[in-house]
């Protein structure tokens, strides 16, 4: 007999995959001086992840794997998609509210560090993939020249930490020429 997790997992991530973010944030205007973003991009994903992390526990007692080749395979794909439109367009909006001769501070929750008992070299979980938001970023966005402003926020001490990388970021005009 088949339990009832399987297709619980199976609609879920019919769900997930379903899920078309771009352009569909608030209208909150425009031409703003000073827009920032902190610590919100990596969180927009947090709220999908929990609900369904949770849902599953308390209906079938179980966790979800949250690893590819799992039972949940299709659904943590699909999270995985859905977590990085949900940054690509964080970044695009980020772009729309700020005017031509505005900046925009982006801090975000970059990895996740996790000492690895008996090694020197922690574990890092990343939690942005720079290589997949950073040509977003580049394409909206000319990066203000400065030193990046990265550092490691102890969290939960002596369990991980976060590394939080930040960016001032001068919009790009709607045409392309600055």
């Amino acid at each position: 007999m088949r339990s009832p997790l399987q297709p619980f997992l199976g609609n879920a991530a019919k769900r997930v995959g379903e899920i078309e973010v771009s352009e569909k944030a608030p209208d909150l205007g425009d031409n703003y001086t000073f827009v920032c973003s902190q610590l919100i991009m990596t969180q927009l994903a947090s709220l999908p992840h929990d609900y369904l992390y949770s849902a599953v526990r308390e209906r079938y007692g179980v966790n979800l794997s949250s690893m590819p080749g799992g039972a949940d395979h299709e659904l943590f794909m699909n999270l995985q998609k859905l977590t990085l439109d949900l940054q690509q367009e964080h970044i695009k909006q980020l772009a729309r509210f700020a005017d031509a001769e505005g900046t925009v501070h982006l801090a975000d929750t970059y990895a996740k560090v996790l000492p690895v008992p008996g090694s020197t070299q922690p574990q890092i979980l990343p939690m942005v993939l720079a290589n997949l938001i950073d040509p977003v970023i580049n394409q909206e966005f000319t990066i203000v020249p400065q030193e990046p402003d990265f550092w490691l926020w102890d969290n939960m001490p002596g369990t991980y930490k976060f590394a939080v990388l930040a960016k001032s970021l001068d919009p790009k005009t709607k045409e392309g020429i600055i």
